[in-house]
């Protein structure tokens, strides 16, 4: 890595950065106060855990079918029109949960539906999200644009969840609805005045299918780019689950912390992984794969030191650090795939990348229940970072020598 001259102030100078900066921020807050107000509509609403989680799987199922297709439309239509109308309906459907609560009539399988809109509005909205930063942007600003744009995401996830639990309290789960409507109107608003260069169409006979499986074969010839691909979707299997059930476990048992120890984990992820990123933004990496796997090999060796302490500020340091290492991963493997992809292919494979991490995390719950339950909580924690530990060192041997990826093909800005 060597350091890049070029700093967050200058992202301020470009003005379709900065309005998709806004509306993004804003529209991920809402997402994350939207999420605590279904999560609890959900419980409260339902009498059964197994309706209840029909409920929450119409969140993650729309990856089921449409998350390679929406990353190949996102190739094939204008990516703006893409993101407004994807607002638009978002909007809509959002606003029809406190419409049939005002009418008496509102039903838990309307909270799914609703749901399940905003998921399949996600598989083409984000895609076409991040194929376009490259499209306004200088390259040497790529890094610090990604970086700055995903450490205002994660702090928004971070901050969201607690202010959301306070205005349930304080109000309604109605009223976060209406909440997070506000703010797609903000990314609408945001959006329209944004100019996203048309993609050059390219290939418009071949079928949707095909194009995808076309861009898969294209991945499998960037080593670095296919083996990140699939070991995030490994990494998150192990992890994301114990995550889930795993640190709660930990916290009440081991550090007997209780619920107020889970959040202040959390936090330190949440802050690692914050900081890590900014610090990422000024900083030019020139080998992607070595830098991706390093991370893959620090969070499992991070996550192996949380399951081995009983002392609960060593647990807030670790958690810091594996949050560091996991912005190793994320940041990385997303300035690799701008730099090693053209244009016309961006938008599928961030959706195979965002579709083998649904297929990594929708399998995670069931592994970590697993393990917990065999080796308990403490040591399924060891076993995952240990496997991450593989993870990154398999990932470091299989592109040893293709560190580098070839020069970008993205060439806009």
């Amino acid at each position: 890595m060597a350091h890049d001259q070029a700093g967050y102030k200058q992202l301020f100078t470009i003005p379709n950065y900065v309005l998709v900066w806004i509306g993004q921020t804003t529209a991920n807050f809402g997402d994350s106060l939207y999420q605590i107000a279904f999560f609890w509509l959900a419980y409260k609403m339902t009498n059964s855990s197994f309706v209840a989680g029909l409920v929450v799987l119409a969140t993650s199922a729309p990856y089921i079918f449409f998350g390679l297709l929406g990353g190949a439309y996102a190739d094939r239509w204008d990516r703006k029109r893409v993101m407004v109308y994807g607002d638009i309906i978002r909007l809509v459907s959002l606003l029809t949960v406190p419409f049939f609560y005002w009418l008496d009539l509102l039903h838990v399988w309307n909270l799914a539906i609703t749901a399940f809109v905003l998921s399949t509005v996600r598989c083409f909205f984000f895609p076409a999200m991040r194929a376009s930063l490259t499209s306004f942007m200088p390259k040497e600003l790529w890094s610090a644009g990604n970086s700055f744009m995903q450490a205002s995401f994660q702090l928004m996830r971070a901050i969201g969840p607690m202010i959301g639990g306070v205005l349930i309290a304080q109000t309604s789960a109605i009223f976060i609805y209406l909440i997070t409507a506000a703010s797609y109107v903000v990314s609408i608003l945001s959006l329209l005045p944004t100019k996203i260069p048309p993609i050059e169409k390219k290939n418009v006979q071949v079928s949707v299918f095909r194009d995808i499986y076309d861009t898969y074969l294209f991945v499998k010839t960037v080593r670095p780019l296919f083996w990140s691909i699939f070991f995030f979707g490994v990494g998150l299997c192990l992890i994301v689950g114990l995550d889930r059930l795993g640190l709660p476990i930990l916290s009440d048992q081991v550090w007997d912390m209780g619920s107020k120890g889970y959040g202040i984990i959390l936090s330190a992820f949440a802050v690692g992984n914050l900081l890590m990123t900014l610090l990422l933004g000024k900083i030019q990496i020139k080998k992607f794969a070595r830098v991706i796997f390093s991370g893959w090999a620090l969070w499992g060796l991070f996550y192996f030191l949380i399951g081995s302490t009983d002392m609960f500020v060593l647990a807030v340091g670790f958690a810091f650090l594996a949050g560091a290492a996991e912005s190793l991963i994320d940041m990385p493997q997303i300035l690799l795939v701008q730099n090693s992809v053209p244009n016309d292919r961006l938008g599928k494979v961030f959706s195979m990348q965002s579709t083998t991490a649904f297929i990594g995390e929708s399998g995670s719950s069931l592994l970590a229940g697993a393990l917990i339950g065999w080796l308990g909580a403490a040591d399924s924690y060891k076993v995952a970072g240990v496997g991450l530990i593989l993870c990154g060192v398999v990932g470091l041997w299989l592109t040893r020598t293709a560190h580098r990826v070839p020069s970008s093909v993205s060439t806009q800005g």
